[in-house]
């Protein structure tokens, strides 16, 4: 009888460790397949959010890229057109200092000191004019170069969380 009840008991046991194990088996089961399910589940989620992030950022370099290089064009047609000016300069001086030359020599051979005044004036006339043209290049370049970077700096938002157009200096976040 004792034999009996041991091997009952055993039996008992047994079922109980069987029954434990499946439940075991089936609980990790169940629990993984819910797991992976949430786990794609985020991943799916994760990259749509990162493809709509690429895309917003994709448009935005874009569009800077593009701002950048209406920037850059205008800034090189300053440029020329400074140099036009520059050039101009060039040609007028060299007329004012052909003109003085020859006036100056005039007014040697004929002893006559107001026209070698005048035609000293005119030399420095055509050098001002030389001045003004290469003054007038110098200050188109950094005007052009300041708007490039304007335009680079507003097309990338830099420093502008408020996003007027307007460059902000010196700002920090509110946090």
């Amino acid at each position: 009888m004792m034999k009996r009840n041991l091997a009952i008991a055993g039996v008992i046991i047994g079922a109980l460790i069987a029954s434990a194990f499946w439940g075991y088996s089936r609980g990790r089961s169940s629990t993984a397949e819910k797991y992976e399910a949430q786990i794609s589940e985020l991943k799916s989620d994760w990259q749509k959010q990162t493809r709509a992030v690429e895309k917003e950022a994709q448009e935005r370099y874009e569009k800077q890229s593009r701002q950048l290089a209406d920037a850059l064009a205008a800034r090189d047609k300053a440029l020329s057109d400074a140099r036009a000016v520059r050039v101009t300069a060039v040609r007028v001086r060299d007329a004012a200092d052909t003109r003085a030359k020859s006036d100056l020599q005039t007014a040697r051979d004929s002893g006559d000191r107001d026209k070698e005044r005048l035609a000293r004036c005119e030399s420095l006339l055509g050098e001002g004019a030389e001045l003004v043209g290469e003054g007038a290049e110098i200050l188109t370049r950094v005007a052009a170069d300041k708007e490039t970077m304007r335009a680079t700096c507003v097309a990338g938002d830099l420093h502008n969380p408020i996003n007027t157009g307007k460059i902000v200096v010196n700002w920090a976040p509110p946090f």
